[in-house]
């Protein structure tokens, strides 16, 4: 193999999926295409920067980029040039002020965009020069805070301005493409109309592409573009990201970064909405949940807590957090902790769990490294009978899969050859469990014969779950602790006539598909509650009691479909479940149940 080139770049953390590779130095070496490795002369091994390994959570920052044949780079920077080093001279000179900003479209593939650090610099002057034109920045600067202050501007004026800067903003933004295209022409030495003729033609070729479901590079087609939502946020960012450029402030990059984040935010108030159509009596917990969530979207480095969903039995802990992550389209992996133990040792492993959460994600590993992981009944770990294998030392273990680690995934950790790396890093970890022996110590409001006998707590303390709980103040210091509402009988009642997804309007559905009409009474609907209330079983247990009270009446709805009867469930319907009313008269069990089926 003949010899080649490679430009080394390094790799910087811009926002999520998203970096930025500067060129960093020249490589002699060997590249292998099919493998996409670049090995330099001393050994040392490369991906290059076309390769998806280059976006995988704790990479190597360095990657390759631009490999050739030295003789093909002898032939393009200097023709007929004798001495090597001359020719990585000029090879440096073309290519290191090229730097690319890499990440993930929406669609999972890469796209990458080219930044030229010397019009950044070039860039970053002009600005100067326009603090000194006479322009009137300041005066725009000075209009956006007014807009803020009380009293200053009504409504509606607000709304004109506004408008009148959107118009200016649309023509500012075509002078100024028209303006980048000419300069471009000028510097490449064509007509502008050539060159506008060129860039067009590009621009197909890559929309051809991209319909074609190609990954699109610049170095493939010779330019490159995205979505025009990531172009733009990526150009933001270019205007300022010149790090060698002292005066930078690290406070602009941060606000630009964000930006770049907001395009995969999630919102919050959309979620709710959606959320609280079927978990019933949870509104401000849910709230609080979404929001954490949120936010840890928002920034990696807030993924390393953990949330900690406590309640009762049945109150919707698991119901919220899978209707959640079904809506913001993360996988949702649930981990009983019960059977969870130490390495070595009966029972399931992490590593064991993490092959259950790939195959559940279709083999994907990138999928499950983005996943929402829901670990369940963590409140049974804190026992102090179970302090090593199954209890206190599963703690331990879960502290470095919250914060962030990499393990090799088998189907059985004993046994299996294959392995399979996942980091952790991405997960957002939630945690939930009862914690009865806590919050009985937390009641601030004794339970009597009053009108209203749900309990009220004082606010759950770390301290409170290490005290009561057995948990460990390490593990404690790891997680954010939301308390999701008991149920007393009338907010179970509201889940069962408001829910989406309430029982009730399951079985109306249910009967609707045989032509039956069920009808459930008010006082049906309080002994259920009641029933509910009394069982301790909470939201969970509603479903249940209505199964156990409707199966006569599905029974018979079967036999005869498609009537048009008309069945009423009544108060003691949930005692009997034969007593019920069908077509306005109290159901006989014996003259029905042995009717012969209507030829």
């Amino acid at each position: 193999m003949n010899k080649q080139i490679a430009t080394l770049m390094k790799g910087e953390f811009l926002a999520e999926n998203i970096y930025i590779f500067k060129f960093d130095r020249a490589l002699e070496g060997t590249y292998d295409e099919k493998s996409k490795i670049f090995v330099d002369e001393t050994g040392n091994a490369f991906w290059s920067m076309t390769s998806d390994q280059v976006l995988l959570p704790g990479a190597h920052p360095y990657v390759a980029y631009h490999m050739m044949d030295f003789e093909d780079a002898r032939r393009i920077y200097c023709q007929d040039e004798k001495d090597d080093n001359y020719v990585l001279k000029k090879y440096v000179d073309e290519l290191k002020n090229r730097a690319y900003i890499v990440g993930y479209r929406e669609d999972g593939k890469i796209f990458s965009k080219l930044i030229n650090l010397e019009k950044l610099k070039r860039a970053k002057k002009k600005t100067e020069e326009l603090n000194e034109s006479n322009i009137p920045i300041d005066e725009l600067e000075q209009l956006a805070l007014d807009a803020t202050i009380e009293g200053k501007y009504t409504k509606e004026e607000i709304e004109y301005k506004k408008e009148v800067l959107m118009l200016a903003s649309e023509v500012l933004e075509t002078t100024i493409g028209t303006m980048d295209i000419k300069i471009n022409a000028m510097e490449a030495g064509k007509p502008f109309k050539e060159y506008l003729y060129e860039d067009i033609d590009n621009m197909n070729k890559i929309e051809e592409a991209k319909k074609d479901g190609k990954d699109v590079h610049s170095r493939e087609i010779g330019t490159n573009t995205d979505s025009d939502e990531i172009d733009k946020k990526v150009e933001e960012v270019a205007k300022i990201i010149e790090k060698d450029t002292k005066t930078v402030k690290t406070q602009k990059i941060k606000t630009v970064t964000t930006k770049i984040e907001k395009v995969n935010t999630i919102d919050i108030d959309k979620v709710f909405n959606e959320v609280t159509k079927t978990i019933i009596a949870q509104d401000e917990p849910v709230l609080r949940l979404i929001t954490e969530i949120a936010r840890k979207e928002l920034d990696p480095r807030l993924k390393a807590d953990a949330i900690l969903l406590t309640g009762p039995t049945g109150v919707g802990k698991t119901a919220s957090m899978r209707a959640i992550a079904k809506i913001i389209g993360r996988p949702f992996y649930k981990i009983n902790a019960t059977g969870l133990t130490v390495p070595g040792y009966t029972g399931t492993d992490i590593e064991e769990e993490m092959w259950q959460l790939i195959e559940l994600c279709g083999g994907n590993v990138k999928k499950a490294e983005n996943s929402i992981i829901y670990i369940d009944e963590i409140d049974k770990k804190g026992s102090k009978e179970n302090s090593d294998v199954s209890g206190r030392g599963v703690l331990n273990v879960l502290l470095p899969f919250i914060e962030g680690a990499k393990y090799e995934a088998a189907e059985d950790t004993r046994t299996s050859t294959k392995r399979v790396m996942i980091d952790t890093t991405n997960m957002i970890v939630i945690l939930s469990g009862a914690f009865t022996d806590v919050y009985k110590h937390l009641i601030v409001k004794n339970m009597g014969f009053d009108k209203d006998p749900t309990p009220i707590y004082r606010k759950a303390e770390p301290s409170d779950f290490v005290k009561y709980g057995d948990m460990t103040d390490e593990f404690m210091g790891r997680v954010q602790v939301i308390k999701l509402n008991d149920l007393n009988v009338d907010k179970l009642k509201e889940i069962l006539i408001k829910g989406d997804e309430s029982a009730l309007k399951v079985q109306k559905e249910v009967f609707g598909k045989l032509g039956t009409s069920i009808r459930f009474t008010e006082g049906y609907i309080d002994k259920v509650a009641e029933l509910a209330d009394k069982k301790k079983t909470g939201a969970r247990g509603l479903k249940g009691i209505v199964y156990e009270t409707t199966w006569m009446a599905f029974l018979l709805a079967k036999r005869y479909p498609y009537e048009n009867h008309e069945m009423v469930m009544i108060a003691k319907t949930v005692e009997d479940p034969s007593c019920f009313k069908l077509d306005g008269e109290i159901y006989r069990g014996e003259y029905q149940l042995t009717k012969k089926k209507k030829k």
